[in-house]
């Protein structure tokens, strides 16, 4: 950091071992350019043993350019990197970050996208309808929702339970303001 501040450049070799310590320092001390270089190595430098640090950094301190290179890493990597012990840490650590990436890059399984794409608008309507109503549909409830609807037990209690994460997702992020 100091070298920085005196000659406005960084060691390669100690920006590439320690970006992530000099974004902290750099975000402390408001160093504005500083951060932005960091937050650009960073994105254009993510792999498999750094990618959860890079995830949580790009949570902690709200940075856009860095998250969507996550989303982009996971997009491009995802068939590898889901059967990653890499992975299977990640989730356990970062339960909302991973819901996220896989909802966006719909990894719900293909069968579960194309039920999605069926409904029509008024099956839509209906359902979200009862959903305005109760979050949580018991069996009997569920059954007459299909009736209604035309659809069947488990497309009903799929389309539920995604709605409830999203609300509860879109609730969480109301009650942090």
């Amino acid at each position: 950091m100091l070298e920085y501040f005196y000659s406005g450049e960084i060691d390669k070799k100690a920006f590439e071992k320690h970006s992530e310590d000099l974004f902290a320092i750099a975000h402390k001390y408001e160093v504005k350019q500083l951060m932005e270089v960091c937050e650009n190595y960073m994105a254009a430098n993510i792999d498999t043993a750094n990618f959860s640090d890079r995830c949580k950094y790009a949570e902690l301190y709200c940075l856009p350019k860095l998250e969507k290179a996550c989303f982009n890493y996971f997009s491009t990597n995802r068939s590898t990197f889901i059967l990653s012990k890499e992975w299977n840490k990640f989730k356990i650590n970062n339960k909302d970050f991973a819901f996220r990436l896989l909802e966006e890059n719909q990894v719900f399984g293909e069968k579960f996208v194309k039920e999605t794409r069926r409904f029509t608008e008024i099956q839509k309507k209906i359902l979200v309808q009862k959903f305005s109503e109760q979050r949580y549909l018991n069996s009997i409830d569920r059954d007459d929702m299909a009736i209604k609807t035309g659809l069947t037990g488990s497309q009903v209690m799929s389309w539920f339970q995604l709605r409830r994460a999203l609300w509860k997702k879109n609730t969480r992020r109301i009650n942090l303001f």
